[in-house]
């Protein structure tokens, strides 16, 4: 156990006293310091130490331990969330394996046991990723209304490459989520929702912007059901835009880039 103390330890020491090799990205080095980190004898000699320089040593560590350190990492609190969740998803990726489900499994209940519950303390494409795992799992509601709740917090901060692959099912929840946070509910109906404008009208146009690109990508797919494409589309015709006069402006892109879903959206 003093071993594993000695790991959480060190990664929650100053960058600044780091004096030990360790894995790091070259990619990322290069881009962090604007700039090819230099060779020395073919080895990366690094300008400075990142605060995450720690994160791929640890993808080594057995999943039991590696969740004891996690923990005790973020108990020590010296190491901000956001690079807590760079860790778990290196940890995620370096140990999620096709077709060993038992393990994966077990894997993606750890990675949402371990996941701070402050809000955009974790990446929205790592909660993305969770969240179809966990659904192709079948690792529980509970876990599915939980990630879908924290995604929901944050779509704005999606890409379209983080969607495309998502069910459009789930795409509705995540909006209809996101949406919620501009409504309370009426006294006089539970079911009736007043608008109170909560979120910045910045994360909406970017949300429906996101959902347009979204639409634009499905609408290939042969198979997708009209009435839930149409669904969707209706769901996020409320949001603001930016004017027709501004780059992207004006939204409803899938209806230029899909040719064969607009005519049967007008038609229909």
């Amino acid at each position: 156990m003093w071993r594993l103390d000695s790991i959480s330890s060190k990664a929650s020491m100053d960058p600044s006293r780091v004096e030990w090799s360790y894995t790091y990205n070259r990619k990322k080095i290069s881009n962090e310091n604007g700039t090819e980190s230099p060779l020395y004898n073919g080895v990366m000699k690094q300008l400075t130490v990142p605060e995450d320089w720690w994160v791929e040593d640890l993808c080594d560590l057995h999943i039991d331990l590696y969740k004891i350190v996690i923990i005790t990492i973020k108990a020590k609190g010296r190491v901000s969330l956001d690079v807590v969740g760079e860790s778990l998803k290196a940890y995620l990726h370096r140990k999620l394996k096709k077709g060993d489900d038992v393990k994966n499994h077990l894997l993606i209940e750890t990675i949402l046991f371990l996941i701070p519950t402050e809000r955009n303390s974790v990446s929205c494409d790592l909660l993305i990723q969770l969240l179809q795992e966990c659904v192709r799992l079948d690792c529980g509601e509970m876990q599915k209304d939980i990630l879908v709740k924290r995604i929901g917090q944050q779509p704005q901060n999606a890409s379209v490459a983080d969607l495309v692959d998502v069910d459009i099912d789930l795409v509705q929840e995540l909006v209809k989520t996101f949406m919620m946070q501009d409504q309370v509910a009426d006294h006089g109906d539970e079911h009736r929702f007043l608008e109170v404008k909560f979120v910045d009208s910045g994360e909406k146009v970017k949300v429906a912007k996101l959902i347009d690109l979204y639409l634009a990508e499905i609408a290939r797919n042969p198979d997708l059901l009209l009435l839930k494409f149409t669904d969707l589309a209706d769901k996020v015709s409320t949001l603001s835009r930016p004017s027709h006069g501004e780059p992207g402006g004006g939204g409803y892109g899938w209806r230029r880039q899909a040719p064969v879903v607009r005519k049967q959206v007008v038609r229909g």
